[in-house]
């Protein structure tokens, strides 16, 4: 009887002990299981979030590359007269009229077109002292130049400038051609008694500075290139005097 309960109890070890190894061993496999989902989870993770940074880097060079593509603003361009219309200057060492103007530093060339009283009398004439980065200009007119005629001139000013832009302004002027006439009858002298000398009267446009006079009798010169001093740039009358 001892002995039977002696066997008993050893089975019941051995069953205890059989029991424990099975949970011990399913303990440890579930636990292996678990690291190797968790294992599983973090690499799917890691692999999410390396995932995420690529998106997250590949939208922030798509951006870059946007903002780089966007075409700079362009600088201002600009062309403008200085003179008033129907005021341009006047160079008297010259004789010849002109305008200045003042332009944004990234236009490369300008051309004036003038016409007279609709009419075109000069076209793409190119302004050759201008350069490129220039922030002046000065434009000038003249009878002989064939850009200036009597009555009402424009002149259109084109400038070229970076990136195909242009830019254009007008300048008119109202030309009244210089002309001079001897207004004494029949061409007659007066008589001035207050002076004891004889006068020429005449009239002229007021766009003239200067008058000079050569008097000769016959083929004998008898003063060459006079100077009347009485008369000023812009006077519309003028007197000559003569006497022996």
């Amino acid at each position: 009887m001892e002995n039977k309960t002696k066997d008993s109890l050893s089975t019941l070890l051995i069953v205890i002990l059989i029991i424990a190894v099975i949970i011990s061993a399913y303990s440890l496999w579930k636990v292996n299981e678990i690291k190797g989902e968790l294992s599983e989870q973090t690499e799917e993770k890691v692999e999410e979030e390396i995932e995420e940074e690529a998106e997250e880097e590949e939208i922030e060079e798509e951006v870059e590359e946007e903002e780089n593509a966007k075409p700079e603003e362009d600088e201002k361009v600009f062309i403008n007269i200085e003179n008033s219309d129907n005021e341009p200057s006047f160079d008297k060492s010259k004789q010849t009229y002109y305008v200045t103007g003042e332009i944004s530093p990234n236009c490369n060339e300008i051309f004036v077109d003038a016409s007279n009283d609709g009419k075109n009398i000069d076209s793409d004439f190119k302004l050759k002292e201008f350069e490129a980065g220039d922030e002046e200009f000065v434009y000038r007119m003249k009878e002989s130049f064939g850009n200036l005629e009597n009555g009402d001139n424009v002149y259109t000013f084109t400038a070229f400038c970076d990136n195909g832009k242009t830019v254009r302004t007008d300048f008119s002027f109202s030309h009244q051609m210089a002309q001079i006439n001897i207004s004494s009858s029949g061409n007659k002298p007066e008589y001035d008694f207050s002076r004891d000398a004889y006068t020429i009267n005449g009239d002229i446009t007021n766009n003239c500075n200067e008058i000079y006079v050569d008097a000769k009798h016959e083929s004998r010169v008898l003063d060459s290139q006079y100077k009347l001093k009485d008369f000023s740039t812009g006077d519309r009358e003028f007197t000559y005097r003569m006497s022996e």
